[in-house]
């Protein structure tokens, strides 16, 4: 493969990941709007915990601190778009 494919690959692979990402952001629109309905917290400690064990366990070794990092930013920014929609603060105190 030369260098013009391995770009138009990630060009490719970069639109799936923005579909794919744009399609989790609307499910955690759907899961404010449950959490809104049964009073609970945007924020889940244990639930995100579990996550990014699972998500460790399927990534390997030496991917799993970034893929870590990845999830971590996906999850702030999961919290984040909930509680704008939900109109509360963030927990690091944003609105």
């Amino acid at each position: 493969m030369d260098l013009k494919q391995y770009r138009q690959r990630i060009d490719e692979i970069d639109d799936e990941i923005v579909r794919l990402f744009a399609e989790r952001m609307e499910i955690a629109a759907g899961i404010a709007a449950w959490k809104k309905e049964h009073g609970l917290p945007v924020l889940d400690v244990g639930r995100e915990r579990e996550k990014l064990r699972q998500i460790a366990e399927k990534t390997p070794e030496d991917l799993r601190d970034d893929t870590a990092r990845l999830y971590a930013r996906i999850f702030e920014l999961s919290r984040g778009r909930q509680s704008r929609l939900l109109g509360t603060q963030d927990e690091e105190g944003k609105r």
